[in-house]
């Protein structure tokens, strides 16, 4: 499961964009079997980027925090 903030999924909808460059409405995610963390947006942006920091197990810390 992927974890975003407000802020965080403004700016990533604001980011996206078709191979032309032009204003994508689109995105997905592709997971990569040699790399079991690895989750890449291959939909929606020009270069492949990896987003496991956006993973449910790396933002459960700030989570916690929130939550007290």
């Amino acid at each position: 499961m992927l974890v975003f903030t407000d802020k965080e999924m403004e700016k990533f909808l604001d980011k996206l964009e078709t191979k032309k460059g032009k204003k994508e409405n689109q995105f997905y995610f592709s997971l990569n079997k040699q790399h079991p963390n690895g989750i890449y947006l291959t939909r929606g942006n020009i270069k492949i980027k990896d987003y496991k920091k956006y993973l449910f197990e790396n933002k459960i810390n700030k989570i916690e925090r929130k939550l007290k």
